[in-house]
């Protein structure tokens, strides 16, 4: 599967108006011609129970419109966005410089991260490794404290050189450093 192809499936995820059911555009049309009706006849009563009704029409609206695009977002990303990042290559890189950001808000991502991923292995860092020059990279990453103090600290991720569109942008995924067992983290602020 190409980047090409992911981007383009997903084009079909954002919602439009014509996917707003038809019912929806009838509550609209009967809330027009009940305004009129309550305009015409002085009658704030009517005026009242359109915004009422109109109110409660517009929420389940809404609910059914974000629930398909939920689900085509779901989908889109089960059968495209996550098989095209477990495809992308595994980059290896030695870490020059690791610091604990605890300013650093949590994660919003969809794909990267999940609760209980984020509280058992994600750490808030500032990672600068060799890469073209040297990269620096914020965010939270999962460590691994498992090498031997002979072994050089590093980081593993893949990178995604294209947004891919619905919030998935170019940058680093599955990131994960490996660091000494004995490594200690004091630049704590």
């Amino acid at each position: 599967m190409t980047i090409e192809q992911v981007i383009k499936a997903g084009e079909s995820v954002p919602s439009t108006m014509g996917d707003i059911p038809v019912y929806v555009w009838i509550l609209l049309g009967i809330s027009i011609l009940w305004v009129v009706l309550s305009l015409l006849t002085g009658n704030e009563f009517y005026l009242v129970l359109f915004f009422v009704c109109f109110a409660f029409g517009l929420h389940g609206a809404l609910s059914i419109q974000s629930t398909i695009s939920n689900e085509r977002f779901a989908k889109w990303e089960e059968e495209y966005v996550i098989p095209y990042l477990d495809s992308l290559p595994l980059e290896k890189r030695e870490v020059v410089f690791l610091k604990i950001e605890t300013d650093l808000e949590l994660p919003r991502d969809v794909y990267r991260y999940s609760e209980e991923s984020l509280a058992i292995k994600k750490t808030p860092l500032t990672v600068s490794f060799k890469g073209n020059g040297v990269e620096t990279y914020t965010d939270w990453v999962e460590t691994h404290m498992e090498l031997t103090d002979e072994e050089k600290p590093y980081i593993e991720f893949k990178r995604l050189k294209k947004d891919l569109g619905n919030g998935i942008d170019a940058g680093l995924y599955n990131e994960k450093v490996y660091l000494p067992e004995s490594y200690t983290f004091t630049d704590i602020k």
